[in-house]
């Protein structure tokens, strides 16, 4: 799977004493994550309908069983201070984003309650293995339903993309 190498290689840039913490590709490495999210989390719910909220509620909720419970309960700020604020305007709103170490929480906060810090390295790590197990799933035979549904979605996918260039290859010609 090309999504699991190019994490890898986003993973590898890690802080050393010449770059002091800049150039880290902490910003792609989570529109990525984000990205990776939005995709599975959209291919596994059930309504045909694409929808990001939707997506993430489902993806990172109690019921999907893939990510730890930290993500349930900050869902809505996942999708808006980081998700939507990295695809809409390259930066998180009003916090920030950095690679500490993987033993560290997800989320920092301030002595507020507010987040403050997303630290990609422990989602790029949740990630890889809320990855792992929608593979162990859809391998499995009690869950065919989801591999049908995964694969109807994906040709949906494909067709509308097909679609779209086409249309942009008959100007061209």
């Amino acid at each position: 799977m090309y999504i699991l190498s190019d994490i890898k290689t986003l993973e590898n840039i890690q802080c050393d004493e010449n770059n002091k913490g800049l150039g880290l590709c902490a910003i792609p490495q989570a529109m990525f994550l984000f990205s990776i999210v939005n995709l599975f989390g959209n291919l596994m719910k059930k309504p045909e309908k694409q929808e990001t909220r939707q997506a993430f509620q489902y993806i990172f909720g109690v019921q999907s069983n893939l990510f730890p419970e930290v993500y349930s309960q900050n869902w809505e700020a996942l999708l808006e201070l980081y998700r939507n604020g990295l695809m809409h305007q390259i930066f998180p709103k009003g916090c920030g984003i950095s690679k500490g170490k993987v033993k560290a929480p997800l989320l920092e906060k301030d002595e507020k309650g507010r987040i403050i810090n997303l630290n990609v390295n422990v989602f790029t790590r949740d990630l890889k293995n809320a990855i792992e197990k929608i593979k162990t799933r859809i391998a499995s035979e009690e869950h065919t339903e989801l591999a049908i549904r995964m694969n109807r979605k994906l040709d949906i996918l494909a067709d509308y993309d097909f679609r779209k260039q086409s249309r942009f290859s008959e100007k061209e010609s």
